[in-house]
């Protein structure tokens, strides 16, 4: 990461704090595609995806780094998946499964980002089978969770311009498909 790259996702941090009168605060999964900026300007993006856009490749590179770290610590949920042991992820998915979202806001105070975080049904024993963390530490590890979820086509991901929300894969790939009247479907003659 370079210097420049450092000092994004530490500034977005900062910033939040200004917003929110908060005297500290800890770097989340928002605050490191605060870098993406820099990561454009300094590689040299010479890689297949090229036509999508610098912007796309370096969030694709972020959710790289964001599942290899994941995967350091926690199940692969893929892997999980298809040995037919999904038991580890379960609770967590069937919350967003039956109709959940989690939405994250960039700017939202540290007890608000805490409460939408901990609102997640099943996430903290997730974060608990994982890995042992004291009350301060597992927040950032519960955006972690979520995001690299997201990364492995486990949940999906509606990223706006300053907030991430989370739902259901198939709920957020067929999105209002099911909101159908009789009105929809006019009787034949």
């Amino acid at each position: 990461m370079t210097i420049t790259a450092l000092e994004q996702v530490v500034s977005a941090a900062e910033r939040r704090m200004v917003i929110n009168g908060e005297k500290e605060t800890t770097l989340r999964i928002a605050d490191l595609f605060h870098m993406v900026p820099a990561l454009t300007g300094k590689l040299e993006l010479v890689y297949e995806g090229e036509q999508e856009g610098a912007v796309n490749v370096a969030k694709h590179i972020l959710g790289k780094a964001i599942n290899k770290t994941f995967k350091m610590h926690f199940p692969d949920p893929q892997q999980k998946k298809k040995e037919g042991d999904d038991d580890f992820y379960k609770p967590l998915l069937d919350w967003f499964a039956n109709g959940n979202t989690l939405e994250l806001p960039d700017s939202l105070s540290d007890s608000d980002y805490k409460k939408r975080l901990d609102s997640a049904e099943g996430l903290a024993g997730v974060v608990k089978k994982g890995v042992n963390l004291d009350e301060k530490n597992q927040y950032p590890v519960k955006d972690l969770v979520i995001e690299a979820l997201h990364q492995n086509s486990m949940l999906g991901k509606d990223d706006l311009d300053d907030q991430r929300s989370y739902s259901d894969m198939l709920g957020s790939m067929l999105g209002g498909m099911g909101d159908f009247d009789e009105s929809d479907f006019p009787e034949r003659e």
